[in-house]
């Protein structure tokens, strides 16, 4: 049975991760878990490698910056016009920061039996870490013309925003994964009424939503394979993966 994991992950110890688990069973895909987690890369990587053989992770973070790395720059060629570009990182900012739990998870993952690259064919039994970007994910799978900006901000914009997200995920999962959408652990979130009324409850929110948006990317992943995925950058040097939009694969 895959499971998919989505992980927002917090780039710097002791800082909060979103993190969502699903679970398939031929073509009926499940909650197993969404919430947020203070844990080390390499106990992370423990948890989520007990989820079977078959796991693809989607994580949002930096998991292989190499020099050379032009992930960044390949798909702001993409998505920059829909203000969806990803900060451009390196192993020394990284270092300096104090924000190498990406690298760290990948390398732990690595151990695990985990490839950093898409699946080699649709439903591929193994194990994998794709590296996303959930901006990018959002533009291509909600068809639009923006990213959505509920990070910055002031709050009551913030939490405009964010009720375009919740719609917007709501509407994704009733259309392909209608099981999902009726979830009460995903209705929870998706509520309008809980939107939250403070910055630290709105991170809250906005960590479980990012992973599961990744979480969704990571069964796209499964499902659809490299044909539905479109990657920016290498598994050498370091590459983003953005899933095209259900309707053109």
């Amino acid at each position: 049975m895959p499971a998919f994991v989505g992980l927002d992950l917090a780039w710097t110890p002791g800082r909060p991760s979103g993190i969502c688990v699903l679970s398939s069973s031929g073509d009926v895909v499940r909650m197993e878990h969404v919430g947020r987690v203070v844990m080390t890369p390499t106990a992370l990587a423990r948890q989520v490698a007990t989820l079977g053989s078959t796991i693809y992770a989607a994580i949002d973070a930096p998991l292989v910056v190499a020099p050379d790395r032009r992930a960044e720059a390949l798909l702001a060629r993409r998505y920059g016009a829909s203000k969806a570009f990803a900060f451009h990182t390196s192993r020394e900012w990284l270092s300096r920061n104090n924000a190498l739990a990406g690298p760290q998870l990948a390398e732990a993952l690595g151990v695990r039996g985990f490839r950093h690259q898409g699946p080699p064919t649709a439903r591929a039994d193994g194990r994998y870490m794709l590296e996303v970007f959930p901006h990018a994910a959002h533009v291509s799978l909600f068809g639009l013309a923006e990213r959505l900006s509920y990070k910055r901000g002031v709050l009551a914009a913030r939490a405009a925003v964010m009720a375009i997200y919740q719609r917007e995920l709501d509407r994704l999962l009733r259309n392909s994964l209608p099981e999902l959408a009726n979830d009460t652990s995903i209705q929870r979130l998706l509520e309008p009424c809980v939107l939250p009324v403070t910055g630290s409850a709105m991170k809250l929110l906005e960590d479980q939503l990012d992973a599961l948006t990744c979480a969704i990317v990571a069964h796209h992943a499964w499902k659809a394979g490299p044909a539905g995925l479109d990657t920016f950058g290498c598994a050498e040097h370091g590459q983003i993966t953005v899933p095209r939009r259900l309707d053109d694969c």
